[in-house]
């Protein structure tokens, strides 16, 4: 009789444990601010090589670029951001955050949207505000903060996933038909020519 008792105890202990998710640590608001103004520092710290590759921006619309690990999306992102500010979008409408190596529950949609625009109330509803989100594959509920992001905001977004966790189809699904996904791929010949 003890060791049924036991059974069913440890029976409804493991299924409560899967049905409510734990409680997660999340990054402070001052942090993820923090990591805002250090990671967009960190693309304006280099110089990146011009890619053969375009995109058209969407009012609505997500673009995501989905590659490989490694095929230069992160650079390409930083050097879209370079070339705005050669356009004349200020540094302080982009908003840069990369997500590689985060574990997904440290960083929620919510709190990037609270720490971006508490840094900068002014841009709130600016249509030249930009958010450049990497390896966006490593945040939960990602589909839902974009369009929340977008939808509140009027704001552009450009992410990039790798697709040894996402393909394009999961990518319309998250996002629910709201996104204009891009295959990056490697350098081409032509490209690599170049770069030589």
């Amino acid at each position: 009789m003890c060791t049924i008792t036991i059974l069913v105890y440890l029976s409804i202990c493991a299924f409560f444990s899967k049905s409510f998710p734990r409680e997660v640590p999340r990054m402070p608001i001052q942090q993820v601010q923090d990591k805002i103004l250090s990671d967009r520092q960190l693309a304006f710290s280099d110089s990146f090589f011009p890619r053969d590759f375009s995109y058209a921006l969407v009012p609505g619309f997500a673009v995501v670029l989905v590659g490989a690990y490694g095929v230069g999306k992160t650079s390409f992102l930083r050097k879209e951001m370079q070339a705005l500010v050669q356009k004349g979008i200020p540094k302080e409408k982009l908003c840069y955050l990369s997500f590689f190596g985060l574990e997904d529950e440290t960083v929620s949609f919510s709190q990037i949207e609270k720490a971006y625009y508490s840094l900068y109330p002014d841009f709130d509803h600016d249509p030249d505000v930009y958010f450049f989100l990497d390896e966006i594959q490593n945040v939960q509920f990602w589909g839902e903060g974009i369009s929340r992001i977008m939808d509140m905001h009027h704001c552009h977004v450009i992410v990039s996933g790798s697709s040894a966790r996402y393909l394009s189809v999961d990518i319309a699904t998250e996002l629910r038909g709201r996104s204009i996904s891009y295959r990056f791929h490697p350098l081409s010949f032509r490209e690599f020519a170049r770069f030589q």
